[in-house]
């Protein structure tokens, strides 16, 4: 960068003419004092000089009154133009655009190069000083643009990043989720040790942590994922052998056991190849594969990646088989799907797979006038009227006494709800018309809620635990309803509802109006008799308003479905614990959504604007 050499004191200063801003000495911020008054002598082509002076006198400001400031002063004979401000002592201010301005005003002011136009052919610097053209600092960009560009920028950029973050942390496959109660502590969730604990005396839990004869492929390229599983799988089995209160005893046998002590537990129990965990009852046994615990990815034999855990589920997996074994009895669910959409009963197989985890042996059906012998009976939801034989089914079955479990949506045709009305007459519930909506932040559907924890049952088995513990329901196209007044046989209680804000549409607009007005709807429907009577045709029922609870609640609530079941099949008694939340999807609140809005749009860009004010303030000053 070319630079005009000036004498000031005898010593050079650098004067870059291609710049609008230069840190002149005697600036509060750094450089050396000036004198009182010096010289400044600028030599240019052809053995001329123009010679400039340069003041020290008080500044008149109001923030920096006192202190000293430095001033290009102009030799009287030379033409100047006087600014509009006087300055005291008597030296004159130069029009910024003929020959300078104040050197030390504030930090961030500096010298403009402005010569006096006498001076200004002899310099060969394009346009410098000439008349009519800006001064030298304008034809660079400014440096409170340049300023704002980059705060804007970097405003933005924080935005993308945090939209980004964001955006894979809600995606299920994208998201790393930390559970510190499985990587660091070692324990198992309140569902497992409760199972656990109501395992029979003489239980055992035998685990093969073996690597020889085991999966090849989980040993290539030098993979530790049996090492990392082993040890994790220690760690558990000797927490669930405390918590189950000594009812299990627990036997691990590794590469460096007793050959013979290895073999005759393999004879014993018929062990294959695979199988990790055998947990066994004096009446019974679960066998637990490899797979059943971790799930892995495969190496990669190419770039030479070893195999490696993707996801542990040795939680799930013990509190589901200590579930199965600790009953005597295995409950038969009968699940209508005769006239659901195929694509519907594809989904029924994740409720099945959910009710045998929870110890139940699920049986699908075509219809209620099947022959199956049945515990319950669950219809997860009804597209199409009954036919007559099952219509005739359903009322006998509910004139028995026996348990049932209905989820009926918006788009069931009127001849069901009708039929559904009529039937359930006896427990003092019915369905009624329309889409529940109820507007929420952080929700782009009025028909998709949540269901606030206060919104749940306090007292009711089913969601107590769940209105204790601040966990509530994601809810999605749900019909109201109803309790039928003049009923004293039974016990009705609303076990979820909206807030007061929610109104049942009808005309289509999805908003309330006269004719839906707000207030506070049921969603789901638990009714009880007082005193149990199959004469009267009163047995245990939830009704449900929203089937997609059946289907999604299986990933997503989890909790909900398991206590109905138990409450349903009056099993309400068995102490059941909740499933860790680190188990169970993102998903999450309004209220969190609007944290997560709040600190993408608004606290990050706002944080990162704020800096740069304070640090355009701070230069300024």
């Amino acid at each position: 960068m070319p630079v005009l050499p000036a004498v000031l004191g005898g010593r050079p200063v650098p004067v870059p003419p291609d710049r609008r801003t230069w840190r002149g000495p005697g600036c509060r911020s750094g450089g050396r004092r000036l004198p009182g008054r010096a010289a400044v002598q600028l030599p240019v082509p052809g053995g001329r000089t123009v010679g400039l002076v340069l003041e020290r006198q008080p500044c008149a400001g109001r923030r920096r009154r006192g202190r000293p400031e430095l001033r290009l002063a102009v030799p009287a004979a030379l033409p100047a133009r006087r600014s509009r401000r006087a300055r005291p002592g008597g030296a004159r201010d130069l029009h910024p655009a003929h020959a300078g301005e104040r050197l030390c005003r504030r930090p961030d002011r500096f010298l403009r190069l402005g010569l006096l136009r006498g001076a200004v052919g002899a310099v060969p610097v394009p346009h410098l000083g000439a008349a009519g053209v800006p001064p030298l600092g304008a034809l660079m960009p400014s440096r409170r643009l340049r300023l704002g560009m980059l705060v804007a920028a970097a405003a933005l950029a924080a935005t993308a990043l945090a939209v980004a973050l964001l955006s894979a942390l809600a995606a299920p496959g994208l998201r790393l989720r930390w559970d510190w109660s499985r990587h660091g502590a070692a324990s198992l969730s309140a569902r497992t040790a409760t199972a656990l604990a109501a395992l029979p005396e003489g239980s055992r839990a035998t685990a093969f942590l073996l690597t020889r004869g085991e999966d090849p492929r989980l040993l290539l390229n030098g993979s530790a994922v049996y090492a990392r599983a082993y040890a994790r799988l220690r760690a558990l089995l000797e927490d669930a052998r405390v918590r189950s209160r000594g009812r299990l005893h627990v036997l691990i046998l590794d590469d460096t056991s007793s050959l013979v002590e290895i073999e005759q537990q393999v004879q014993r129990l018929g062990r294959q190849p695979g199988e990790t965990v055998v947990l066994e009852t004096p009446e019974q046994r679960q066998v637990l594969r490899f797979s059943d615990l971790f799930l892995t990815t495969d190496p990669d034999l190419d770039s030479g990646a070893p195999a490696r855990i993707r996801e542990e589920r040795v939680d799930d997996a013990f509190g589901d088989a200590a579930l199965r074994l600790a009953r005597a009895e295995v409950p038969r669910v009968g699940i209508v799907q005769g006239p659901l959409e195929p694509h519907v009963r594809a989904a029924l197989q994740a409720l099945a797979q959910f009710l045998r985890a929870e110890g139940y042996e699920p049986v699908l059906v075509d219809g209620p006038s099947s022959s199956e012998p049945l515990d319950l009976l669950l219809i997860p939801g009804q597209p199409q009227p009954f036919r007559p034989e099952d219509a005739a089914a359903v009322r006998a079955w509910l004139q028995s006494g026996r348990p049932l479990l209905v989820a009926v949506g918006p788009l069931a045709p009127p001849p069901v709800t009708a039929l559904w009305n009529e039937l359930l007459a006896g427990q003092g519930v019915r369905f009624g018309d329309g889409l529940v909506c109820e507007g929420q932040a952080g929700q782009s559907t009025s028909a998709t809620f949540y269901v606030e924890p206060q919104r749940l049952s306090s007292q009711h088995p089913v969601t107590r635990e769940l209105a204790a513990a601040g966990r509530g329901l994601v809810l999605s196209n749900c019909r109201p309803l109803e309790i039928v007044p003049g009923n004293y046989a039974s016990i009705r209680e609303p076990l979820a509802r909206t807030s007061d804000q929610a109104w049942v549409e009808a005309d289509g607009d999805f908003r309330p109006g006269s004719r839906e007005p707000q207030q506070e709807v049921a969603l789901a429907l638990a009714a009880e008799p007082l005193a149990p009577d199959a004469a009267a045709g009163q047995g245990r029922c939830l009704v449900l308003g929203a089937p997609t609870l059946l289907f999604e609640g299986v990933a997503y609530h989890p909790d909900f479905l398991a206590r109905a079941l138990h409450w349903l099949l009056r099993e309400e008694d068995v102490e059941a614990g909740l499933v860790a939340l680190e188990a169970l999807p993102f998903r999450p609140s309004p209220q969190a959504l609007a944290r997560i809005h709040n600190l993408a749009v608004v606290a990050l860009p706002g944080t990162t604007l704020l800096l740069g004010f304070l640090v355009y303030w701070r230069r300024r000053r």
